[in-house]
């Protein structure tokens, strides 16, 4: 890219809107071996209006999970960069329900460009970009939009860096504010995770799901005793082990009180044989 392009980042979807995705493919699948396994498939037949209406219903369930779980470029939330401007551009779902672009003119006398990332309880969790002029004065974008809740790793980060100045032609940092209690605004060079400890953090997050799914899995599925408390112990295993893990490349996800929780053998077993014992109840004889 030459001095002066246009750059264009497109910010990527939230975890939790993947996340639903990924229930609600769950959803589908636990709803198709349902009909196939459990009611069978002689109903079709006799009830074909009815039939029609359900199978275009998962069909669209299906593909509504795949668009949150692999949103198309063009729908994504974005950052436009020019020599001048700095412009965002909320994700499809906002623009199709009113909401408008932003954008910052960049003063020819600007001093340099700020990404700052965000915390809770001052603002939402995520990034805004701050373009600074050289008499102290600011202008931001992107500052209350929640589309721009998610992480930067270090490699967006570089990209970022490298690609901005290179559009702008000033220098950019990576910083994190922070307001005192003296009422002071604090301003800290940021150093995001590593990609590595992120995807660990994301997937010990993850293992949340493993008593509820494991439960319902086998209740669904086995009536083993042995079958089930061995699968019982292997998921609590690897969701120790995630967490260990996650621990050891950052900070310890003590934002998540309940995934804490939930790796006591009381709890998990609790949560484990609850959903178990419903599903069992639910899905009837083997």
């Amino acid at each position: 890219m030459e001095h002066g392009q246009p750059y264009i980042f497109h910010v990527r979807a939230p975890g939790y809107m993947r996340a639903l995705g990924v229930f609600l493919l769950i959803v589908g699948v636990a709803t198709c071996s349902f009909i196939i396994w459990g009611i069978g498939l002689a109903w079709i037949r006799s009830d074909l209006g009815s039939s029609l209406f359900l199978v275009a219903s998962l069909v669209g369930l299906f593909l509504f999970a795949l668009w949150l779980i692999f949103p198309p470029q063009s729908n994504l939330a974005r950052f436009e960069f020019t020599a001048d401007t700095v412009r965002f551009v909320p994700n499809w779902v906002a623009r199709r329900v009113g909401e408008r672009y932003e954008e910052i003119t960049i003063p020819q006398q600007s001093s340099e460009l700020l990404i700052s990332h965000c915390f809770v309880p001052e603002r939402v969790n995520g990034y805004r970009i701050i373009v600074r002029a050289p008499n102290g004065t600011e202008q931001e974008v992107a500052s209350r939009s929640p589309h721009t809740q998610v992480s930067l790793n270090a490699s967006e980060i570089e990209t970022l860096l490298a690609l901005i100045a290179r559009t702008t032609g000033l220098p950019v940092r990576v910083v994190i504010r922070r307001t005192l209690p003296s009422g002071v605004a604090q301003e800290l060079p940021w150093t995001p995770h590593a990609t590595k400890g992120t995807r660990l953090r994301t997937a010990a997050l993850g293992t949340f799901s493993f008593p509820y799914a494991g439960g319902i899995l086998m209740g669904w599925y086995s009536q083993n005793p042995a079958i089930v408390v061995g699968t019982g112990f292997a998921l609590w295993s690897c969701m120790v082990l995630a967490l260990y893990l996650a621990s050891r490349t950052g900070p310890s996800p003590r934002r998540f009180p309940l995934l804490r929780v939930l790796t006591t053998l009381v709890t998990f077993w609790a949560v484990y044989s609850l959903c178990y014992v419903v599903t069992a109840h639910l899905r009837g004889p083997i």
